[in-house]
């Protein structure tokens, strides 16, 4: 690739790297988000995208785990069958698209008033009973949340304590451990359960066209240094003639 067309590629993409981007962020050595501790009850507020409003609350006791959501904030869930209200969230599978269009997803986007008698009274949504409950998933919870810039959306992992990895029996312990969760900067746009971005086609592009730069400079550096010499000067001379008189231009084939 040439050097101009590396730079036209440089700045073409450079917008995009800009505007869309994914922040993930890992629990690392942190106490888990949603630890449940019987007989203590489970309140935690969890701000997505640390913008200082709260998105969700995960809430809970020895008997129920469930998730609310704040303001505009929705996650994927199924609603309960009549007469039951409420609902109860499903897990997503890494490599699900989580965005506008749910027709793909076993569940779609709700609030946790939704499908309640009263939704002053409403409790949340199942985490550890439903048709596939949380409970014993190692998968995403998909969200979306409104900033001011729009509808955003992210993912939740939550590793439910019947899960093999946790091995707690099926209803002892409700809940589950959040690890990390990761949400989409640019409004509107999907993101992809699970995935991870890798800076490795920015860093690669821009670091190249970077590189590109200090080399043209280093060669327009060598060049005017050799004008300067004497082979360079009859070098010159040389090309100013033939440009004069024609010498050495590409000829027309018969």
């Amino acid at each position: 690739m040439t050097a101009k067309l590396h730079w036209f590629w440089a700045l073409l993409l450079l917008p995009t790297w800009a505007e869309a981007a994914v922040v993930v962020t890992h629990r690392g050595n942190a106490p888990n988000t949603f630890n449940l501790e019987f007989p203590f009850i489970t309140d935690v507020l969890f701000d997505i995208n640390t913008d200082g409003t709260d998105d969700f609350r995960f809430t809970g006791d020895y008997f129920v785990a469930a998730m609310r959501s704040l303001g505009d904030s929705r996650f994927i869930s199924v609603l309960a069958v009549p007469p039951d209200s409420g609902g109860y969230i499903v897990p997503v599978t890494v490599g699900s698209i989580l965005g506008a269009d749910t027709s793909f997803l076993t569940g779609n986007w709700h609030r946790y008033t939704d499908n309640s008698n009263n939704p002053a009274l409403a409790g949340g949504y199942g985490l550890n009973d439903g048709p596939s409950p949380m409970q014993d998933a190692d998968a995403y919870i998909g969200v979306e949340f409104l900033a001011a810039d729009g509808i955003h959306y992210g993912w939740i992992q939550y590793t439910g304590y019947s899960h093999p990895e946790n091995g707690l029996p099926a209803m002892l312990v409700p809940g589950g451990v959040i690890n990390s969760w990761a949400w989409e900067t640019q409004s509107g746009v999907p993101i992809v359960a699970g995935a991870i971005p890798e800076p490795g086609t920015a860093a690669y592009i821009g670091g190249s066209a970077i590189l590109l730069w200090q080399r043209n400079a280093n060669t327009r550096k060598q060049n005017k240094a050799l004008q300067r010499t004497p082979r360079g000067l009859v070098v010159s001379t040389l090309g100013l003639i033939r440009k004069l008189f024609g010498f050495g231009g590409a000829r027309v084939r018969p």
